[in-house]
């Protein structure tokens, strides 16, 4: 399964179209990560274009990618570094959840336990995109779990020096750097420290831990008031319901159910997709099961500690719940801001796991059951990973990455506007100027102050490229946006508007 996964990223980073192909994982916004990166570690400040400073991105993966830019020759050797650090995240998340159900356990994990845990870890297809977007989910979810460890650690009786609660607020600060939304979580794991009654001193403890965890936030959100005005992420407010409305209930709930279900076989994403409601169901079910079976025989599946530890996930998982429909409307993001609710439920089965596997130890017939059952994951993940090979384009907007290099637009000296500009504006970040707001200030004040038609009007753009939900938005909140162009042609899945002469 690993070695067909890293093929096929070599193979990404390798072909001609770099840029339609790798971290397609990601879609379009990866590339406001890169191109950021690139701008940081070639001097040009924290800016989309080399002028304008933007705050539409999480700041340390952002650092780690400026790194990636500043060691390697060139965007492929870059990017090729990426990938490793998207390897790393993915196997230290594998390891630190062994850890967590071995610590769990008092230290008992049968070599098979952990093989089946680490491949059904390895093999769940949402998360292993996760880990390979481009984007800072993957780094993410690996501080998610390194949080959940320490503390499960720190409850269980660890030492409570000055320094070890130091590095428990760094490690809580870090973890909001790779995304803001990890306040939630570590605001759980304080609460589970004041509320688990398992140390002397809680409230200077959390004191402590809440205090470092600040001081290394708030430089970034200093940052994004000096640059947009705003402490919040410019992204962020430019997906906000409040610009563009709120996300559809139904659509909602199907995020929900993907977040809820693993995703360990050929057929499991599409059955989910056509039976929502069964689906998600059968799964809240399960887990009221083990609920039940848990209560009856606590001792035997985890200490008091860990469970302190998956009630603060669980809390973190209902706050994003609640967030997310209520004040977004990036719908087709939902499935990876709930990634710490299909965190939550591995971490369930894998404790379902081991505590099955360690219950039967000596049956050869359960034995080859859960090779079996891993073999499956693992042959199901190679195949998703295989069927797409060396596709020209991958994922969306990979089709206009493919195409504009074929066009007359790559070779002129045309000034491009896209409401999308990851990848094109990698490709070509000199020429385009992005309309959405989400990299850039003056565009998003625009559309939140009703200027956007007079800024379209003197950005100087010789074609405007949208997708057609972008025109009816654009056409909403600023009529009068294309006066002075006209709709050429299409190129992939674009419409094409050109300056009138």
């Amino acid at each position: 399964m690993i070695a067909v996964q890293a093929a096929d990223f070599a193979h990404r980073l390798t072909g001609p179209d770099l840029v339609a192909q790798a971290f397609a994982e990601g879609g379009d916004d990866a590339y406001y990560f890169f191109t950021v990166a690139r701008n940081i570690a070639a001097g040009r400040g924290i800016t989309i274009d080399g002028v304008h400073w933007t705050t539409g991105f999480q700041p340390l993966w952002a650092a780690v990618c400026a790194m990636a830019f500043a060691l390697a020759p060139g965007d492929r050797g870059a990017l090729a570094l990426i990938y490793a650090a998207s390897f790393a995240c993915w196997f230290g998340s594998a390891w630190l959840l062994l850890r967590f159900v071995r610590t769990a356990r008092g230290g008992d994990l049968p070599p098979l336990a952990a093989a089946v845990i680490a491949t059904l870890f390895l093999g769940e297809g949402q998360l292993a995109q996760d880990y390979f977007n481009g984007m800072e989910t993957g780094l993410y979810l690996t501080l998610c779990l390194a949080l959940l460890v320490a503390f499960q650690s720190h409850l269980q009786g660890g030492p409570a020096g000055s320094a070890r609660l130091a590095g428990l607020g760094a490690l809580a600060g870090l973890t909001m750097l790779a995304r803001n939304d990890g306040v939630f979580l570590c605001a759980a794991v304080l609460g589970a420290m004041l509320a688990s009654g398992t140390r002397r001193h809680p409230v200077r403890e959390a004191l402590i831990v809440g205090t470092v965890a600040s001081l290394l936030v708030l430089p970034w959100l200093a940052y994004c008031l000096w640059a947009s005005g705003d402490p919040l992420p410019q992204s962020g407010i430019a997906t906000s319901a409040a610009l563009r409305g709120r996300a559809d209930g139904s659509l909602v709930l199907d995020k929900l159910a993907l977040s809820i279900v693993p995703l360990l076989g050929l057929r499991i994403r599409s059955l989910v997709d056509e039976h929502v409601a069964a689906a998600a169901g059968l799964v809240l079910a399960a887990m009221t099961g083990l609920a039940v079976v848990w209560r009856r025989d606590r001792e035997a599946w985890l200490d008091r500690a860990s469970a302190w530890m998956l009630a603060s996930l669980a809390a973190a998982g209902l706050l994003l719940l609640l967030y997310y429909p209520l004040f977004s409307s990036a719908i087709q993001f939902f499935e990876r801001y709930f990634a710490p609710i299909k965190l939550l439920m591995l971490m369930v089965l894998s404790l379902a796991i081991a505590r099955l596997l360690a219950r039967f130890p000596p049956r050869p017939a359960g034995a080859v059951a859960a090779c079996a059952f891993a073999a499956a994951v693992a042959g199901s993940h190679s195949y998703w990973t295989w069927r797409d090979f060396a596709l020209p384009f991958r994922s969306y907007m990979g089709d206009i990455a493919y195409a504009i290099v074929r066009s007359p637009l790559a070779t002129s000296n045309a000034r491009l506007g896209f409401a999308e500009s990851g990848r094109i504006g990698f490709l070509y970040p000199d020429r385009v100027v992005n309309l959405d707001g989400k990299m850039r200030v003056d565009a998003l004040d625009a559309l939140r102050h009703g200027r956007f038609a007079p800024f379209v009007q003197s950005a100087g753009l010789d074609f405007i490229l949208l997708h057609g939900f972008d025109i009816a938005f654009f056409d909403k909140v600023a009529p009068g946006w294309r006066d002075g162009y006209e709709r050429v042609e299409d190129l992939a899945s674009f419409n094409v508007f050109a300056r009138r002469p």
